[in-house]
């Protein structure tokens, strides 16, 4: 049984997993990706992850401005 990868979705072995992958969930194939593309698709997530929340709190929305405005 292998672990997900949070960056491209993908089920993967659990070979195609480092030390620190393995806790981040980030497969040595999305892990070599620049930093800055691995956080841009967090911030993609995590925004999209709000829309699944029935109320968004004020805290939320202050939150969801700071990461619109770093897109």
């Amino acid at each position: 049984m292998g672990h997900w990868c949070r960056i491209c979705g993908r089920s993967r072995p659990n070979e195609k997993f480092s030390g620190k992958g393995h806790k981040n969930h980030i497969c040595m194939e999305c892990s070599s990706r620049p930093k800055d593309e691995i956080e841009a698709i967090d911030q993609t997530e995590e925004i999209f992850n709000f829309f699944s929340q029935s109320r968004i709190s004020e805290k939320n929305i202050a939150w969801l401005e700071v990461l619109t405005v770093r897109q």
